[in-house]
């Protein structure tokens, strides 16, 4: 069998304006993609290869007993589209041939089954039965792509359980880089660290959908929700040539959840790991007695269920999963603190370089300066500046007896905390209405925390998410040749990256330095302190960026229309979308302050005198940077994409998969207008200097919103 292709990909506005008119008046319903189902098409022949019209074909689901029905037009032609990825029973029927039978044909994501039909002439009653088994080539359609079937889902080793694993058996896929970009940092966890790259790209450049609705974060193009993998039916990796119904990204991950049957079934599960097979990390330090240090804990606990099973045989099917995760793990971090000698001001047995009194600095007849040293290397402490001091509460004491600070490599040692748990609940219905009308609908929620622990108690960090997805489907067969599949989808994705104290104490304002504005309630916290130069300890503080805190919400409703006509499969659909991107946060909302050793050096001699500690004692900050604010982004963005193909059955072997789909995506705009552009008019500069002459550079604001809805 050949299968001929077109490319699907997305084109300019001016090259399909007469595609999107007609396109629009075939849509009665606005729009998508019909990613999470299959198709069944064929041909009903004699055996002389003659056509034969008005045969009633019947599609039926194996473990629902839910069935579809068609009949062949004037082609012999005939195509049951958007099923549910199973095992399928097929028949066709006519008066005066005999009922020829299809078991056990397997439709997966994605799939397009092809199945012909040759009736005999005999009675009804009479019965041709065929055992299908799966195809080992694909004839109906010209993409590519793997599918992971729930066999392998939940037989497979995964560690974590995280079914993208998987997706590295793929072919097209490489799966051996680290995570990448601020995604790490901002959400963390197992949903920042996706090493995916399919055909060479970014790995934060690949779509994410669950049961056809949308499944991407707009921020990081990460997932939103990752059900368990219990209740996963199987997914499929499109790597390229894929229909026209697929856009928005290169690469597809497109996966579609369990559905119940009218028998039930249970899983009850927990994994357990500990640390009784770990090793000791090899830079933990020997306790005060010079015995070795206890190893770190770790323990994960991952534990759950998933039932389905029927509420009304033959018609209405549930499935529901609960999955919970619990891991406890501790980093080593080690660091040099000032033991209380220092925070006296007393320096004399660090083995500091010599702390010089700025307050000292004068000229020496030849024109050099010089300074005093502080006598017996102290500085006193009503030279001290409170901001400094009060600082000094967020950093430890030494935990190491008798490591002095300047002498011993570290004094300080921490099991630092990095907890993560969390839970996750999904639950599905599916109902046959009638033998023209399917539903189902389902619903996924997600809580999540992750703990980043610092080597300083104010250095941790921690990552709160909870996530809401919803859709809805319904399959109406219009006439037995016109189906049409409606589907409605939302997501909520709220995602917080916050610092220890942001929300609990407002440290900068305490400080009271003049300049450090205090930020909002959402960013409290306390300035970071950086030692640079000379430097005996580690700076401490809360790190400068932060808080970093999302809102995300995506809305689709989607359509996809089947017609076969003759030789020919026609399928029009699109998708109308709202994004709504909404974060809190920047960079330094509380300020860093540096310190630097030349502030206590000899004058000249920054090298091998001085020590940037002392230097924040006497208040002699070397660099401060802030925000002068907080940023509150909205953006807001509507895009409409739009899709028509034909699969062409040219002759009996060969098919053809012509395709166009347009994608108007605009650019986010900001519900309250808060971005702007430079408009520059001219370089400003010569090789004079300024330019007099040039028209000073503006500030143009973007056109208003349409609509301001939160």
């Amino acid at each position: 069998m050949n299968v001929l292709s077109v490319s699907t990909l997305p084109v300019r506005p001016v090259a399909i304006g007469v595609f999107i008119l007609a396109l629009g008046l075939l849509l009665a319903v606005s729009p998508a993609a019909a990613q999470t189902f299959g198709e069944i098409n064929g041909t009903v022949t004699d055996p002389s290869g003659a056509v034969i019209a008005g045969a009633r074909v019947t599609v039926t689901n194996t473990a629902t007993n839910v069935s579809r029905q068609v009949e062949t037009n004037e082609s012999g032609s005939f195509a049951v589209p958007f099923l549910n990825p199973g095992v399928y029973n097929l028949s066709a029927e006519l008066e005066g041939f005999k009922t020829a039978q299809v078991l056990n044909r397997v439709v997966e994501v994605g799939d397009v089954q092809e199945v012909k039909f040759i009736m005999e002439i005999g009675a009804v009653t009479e019965v041709i039965e065929v055992q299908a088994g799966a195809q080992m080539l694909q004839t109906a359609d010209s993409s590519l792509g793997t599918v992971i079937d729930q066999q392998r889902i939940v037989e497979l080793p995964i560690n974590g359980r995280n079914y993208l694993n998987l997706v590295k058996l793929s072919t097209n896929v490489s799966a051996e880089m680290p995570a990448g970009g601020q995604a790490n940092s901002r959400q963390g966890g197992q949903r920042a660290n996706q090493a995916i790259s399919v055909g060479g790209q970014r790995q934060q450049y690949n779509r994410f959908t669950l049961d056809g609705v949308e499944n991407t974060d707009p921020n990081f193009n990460t997932f939103v929700v990752r059900p368990s993998v219990d209740a996963l039916q199987e997914f499929k990796v499109q790597t390229g040539v894929y229909s026209a119904q697929y856009g928005k990204a290169a690469s597809q991950i497109n996966v579609t959840t369990r559905a119940g049957g009218n028998d039930f079934h249970g899983t009850l599960f927990e994994f357990l790991r500990n640390d009784k097979i770990q090793a000791r990390p090899w830079n933990l330090p020997r306790q005060s007695d010079g015995s070795e240090s206890p190893k770190t804990p770790f323990r994960r606990n991952q534990f759950g269920f998933t039932v389905t099973g029927p509420v009304v045989k033959n018609k209405l099917f549930f499935m529901a999963n609960y999955e919970g995760f619990r891991e406890r793990v501790r980093g080593v971090g080690r660091a040099t603190v000032a033991d209380q000698a220092m925070r006296n001001g007393d320096f004399s047995n660090t083995g500091a370089l010599t702390i010089y009194d700025p307050d000292t600095i004068r000229p020496q007849g030849d024109g050099t300066l010089t300074a005093d040293p502080f006598p017996n290397q102290t500085i006193p402490t009503s030279r001290f500046k409170q901001p400094f001091v009060t600082m000094l509460e967020f950093l430890p004491m030494p935990t190491i007896a008798g490591a002095v600070p300047g002498v011993a490599p570290f004094n300080f040692s921490r099991n630092s905390p990095n907890p993560l748990d969390w839970d996750q609940f999904t639950t599905r219905i599916d109902l046959a209405q009638s033998a023209n009308s399917q539903w189902f609908g389902r619903y996924s929620w997600g809580s999540e925390f992750l703990g980043d622990g610092g080597t300083f108690p104010i250095q941790d960090e921690r990552i709160e998410t909870k996530v809401d997805q919803f859709m809805l489907s319904n399959i109406w067969t219009l006439s037995p040749t016109i189906v049409n599949e409606l589907r409605l989808g939302a997501n909520i994705f709220d995602n917080s990256k916050l610092t220890a104290l942001n929300g609990i104490r407002n440290v900068t304002a305490e400080l009271n330095i003049p300049g450090l504005v205090p930020p909002i309630e959402a960013a409290w916290g306390t300035p970071q302190v950086g030692q640079s130069g000379n430097a005996i300890i580690n700076g401490w503080g809360e790190a400068t960026g932060g808080p970093f805190i999302n809102h995300n919400r995506t809305y689709q409703i989607l359509d996809n229309m089947s017609l076969v006509h003759g030789n020919h499969t026609f399928k029009f659909g699109a998708e109308l979308g709202s994004v709504r991107f909404n974060q809190i946060g920047n960079q330094f909302p509380r300020g860093l302050l540096q310190f630097h050793s030349r502030a206590t050096a000899l004058p000249g001699r920054d090298v091998d005198t001085g020590d940037a500690f002392a230097a924040g004692l006497l208040g002699w900050m070397d660099e401060a940077t802030r925000s002068l604010g907080i940023a509150n982004v909205q953006f807001r963005q509507t895009y409409a994409h739009f899709y028509g193909e034909d699969t062409w059955k040219i002759r009996p072997n060969l098919t053809m998969n012509i395709g166009l789909r347009y994608e108007y995506t605009p650019p986010f705009q900001d519900r309250y207008r808060g971005i702007m552009n430079v408009q520059m008019f001219c370089p400003g500069v010569d090789d004079t200097g300024i330019d007099e002459n040039c028209q000073t550079p503006v500030l143009v604001r973007p056109a208003p919103v349409i609509s301001t809805k939160a």
